[in-house]
């Protein structure tokens, strides 16, 4: 007999009938439609991936604020995130990164002047720096017969003698396997007579072409020489002969030497300085500018150069301890003569120049140009622990070791910082940055470290301690700058270089109070040639209109990048 069942379901062959329940007063049977799975279901999996869950499932995603920054990979808040790149400093947002390009560094465009002789124009009015190696010779500046600017040099030549008027370098050794190339206008006024320039290497000498005498102009000699790989000095001469009619006066001026830009190393990038509205960098040992868009090289020194600092209306350049610093108004070089001007570190506390002259010990000066002086020593410390840094702050000297950060005053060295014993190393201290009127201070072991110089408080700020779990962020911070709003960092990690910036900030907590923190953002990321140490420097420049982030590498293939 057939049944008229609601619902009928066969199976292998054998079929069930089922009847729905009606209700009692409306005789309407309930029913509902329950949609299957299209798939056929797995139950079980040894790989729970997100490639296994049905396609018809359905997820909710939702957006938190990120402005608590970077955080632990798991069992944390919403407002925290794990790591970037990216851009989550916006509430509400999470955008792109901001772009990190490499910068072209100019090296074409012919030869640029070697800055290393003293008093090259003889605009001092006489002849520092160069010798007369004969008595009878009268060395000295001419004014009225200049041919550039107000003075010269003049040297009197006796009947039927020969002389040489010299200047030797401070420092030579860098430049042996360089070509170099010597001018210098020269004026001799005995018809007959002979002048020229020279290099002396003390292996040999290159002379230039000869002037002979007349009554009339200037004229230009030039001498080339690739300096001897085993040259005992660099000597620029001028030579002149008498040919015994009555004597002779060579009048001799604007002396130069050149090298190719790129005849000598052009990193590392060591330091970055804003000066006369242009941001300038010392790269190798070369002095660059940057134009907007490239570096442009400006000129080129015997030794590498260490630091820059703002003096005045001066752009001070350190050579270290081996040679005295150069300053550059904006259009003139030149090399100090003062006693003792030798310097790694600069910093210009309240209009007083303060440097280390070695390793251990530091002097001041408040007229560091020409016809100035410089302070005598202080040592710092010990002789066990090397000076890091001389940190650019206003007010205070503060001079970072490899171990410790003391405050010198005008009676004592006061140490500030003894959590940096633990951290003691080569790096610590290096680059420290002074922010928002803090010092921020890095360790050769990836620690970071907030000190309110006022208060002489410390805070462990150290990027690795947020993320405990992520090796990325432990590496050494090798260097620090700062904008309005934000702390910037550039970490050391293997291949890449991770960009971090941070601040204090509310954020509110899991039970809606609203507690200072500070927090870090990782906004960029960049694989470099040779990664590991790489990067030797940085600074946020605003001089342009555009607001950019430069990164001064080590190595000669990544050479700088900005963001």
């Amino acid at each position: 007999m057939k049944i008229n069942a609601d619902v009928s379901i066969t199976h292998k062959g054998t079929t069930f009938d089922f009847f729905l329940a009606s209700d009692e007063k409306t005789k309407v049977k309930s029913w509902q439609v329950t949609p299957g799975q299209i798939l056929n279901p797995i139950f079980t999996s040894d790989r729970p991936l997100q490639a296994h869950i049905p396609p018809e499932r359905e997820d909710i995603m939702r957006q938190e604020y990120f402005h608590a920054g970077m955080g632990e990979e798991y069992f944390e808040h919403g407002m925290r995130y794990y790591k970037g790149p990216c851009d989550a400093r916006r509430k509400g947002a999470v955008l792109l990164p901001p772009r990190i390009a490499q910068a072209t560094v100019t090296t074409t465009g012919g030869n640029v002047n070697l800055i290393c002789l003293i008093n090259p124009s003889f605009e001092t009015n006489d002849t520092t720096g160069w010798t007369d190696v004969d008595a009878i010779a009268d060395a000295s500046a001419d004014p009225g017969t200049e041919d550039d600017g107000d003075y010269c040099a003049k040297e009197t030549i006796a009947a039927g003698a020969n002389e040489t008027f010299y200047q030797e370098l401070q420092t030579f050794e860098n430049l042996q396997g360089v070509e170099i190339v010597a001018s210098g206008n020269i004026w001799v006024t005995g018809v007959g007579d002979d002048a020229r320039i020279q290099i002396d290497d003390g292996i040999g000498t290159t002379n230039g072409n000869y002037l002979s005498g007349t009554s009339v102009a200037w004229a230009e000699s030039t001498a080339t020489r690739t300096i001897n790989a085993a040259a005992t000095k660099i000597a620029i001469e001028f030579y002149s002969n008498d040919d015994g009619g009555g004597g002779m006066f060579t009048y001799v001026d604007d002396v130069q030497i050149k090298v190719a830009k790129t005849a000598l190393a052009i990193v590392p990038f060591r330091d970055f300085m804003g000066f006369a509205g242009s941001l300038y960098a010392i790269a190798g040992y070369y002095l660059l500018k940057w134009d907007g868009s490239t570096w442009e090289v400006q000129c080129a020194f015997p030794e590498e150069p260490q630091s820059l600092e703002v003096w005045g209306s001066y752009l001070m350049i350190g050579l270290g301890f081996d040679h005295t610093w150069v300053y550059y108004d904006g259009t003139t070089f030149e090399v100090s003569t003062v006693a003792n001007a030798e310097a790694k570190f600069f910093t210009n506390l309240s209009g007083t120049l303060w440097f280390n002259d070695s390793n251990y010990t530091i002097r001041s000066s408040t007229n560091p140009i020409n016809g100035g002086s410089v302070s005598a020593t202080t040592t710092i410390e010990d002789v066990n622990h090397v000076i890091t840094c001389l940190v650019k702050h206003p007010t205070t000297l503060l001079v970072g070791l490899e171990n410790e950060l003391y405050e010198v005053t005008a009676t004592d060295e006061i140490p500030r910082m003894s959590i940096l014993t633990q951290d003691s190393g080569t790096y610590t201290c290096h680059n420290a940055f002074v922010w928002n009127s803090l010092l921020y201070v890095p360790s050769s072991n990836g620690s970071l470290y907030e000190y309110d110089i006022d208060n002489y408080t410390i805070t462990d700020i150290s990027p690795a301690s947020f993320c405990p779990n992520q090796p990325d962020f432990a590496g050494r911070i090798m260097a620090i700058s700062g904008d309005h709003r934000w702390l910037y960092v550039v970490i050391d990690y293997a291949t890449k270089i991770e960009i971090l910036c941070g601040h204090w900030e509310p954020i509110l907590n899991q039970y809606g109070d609203s507690v200072t923190d500070w927090v870090w953002h990782h906004v960029g990321e960049q694989t470099l040639t040779n990664a590991s140490g790489n990067i030797a420097s940085t600074c946020i420049d605003g001089l342009n209109g555009a607001k950019m982030m430069h990164l001064g590498c080590v190595h000669a293939t990544d050479k700088a990048y900005y963001m």
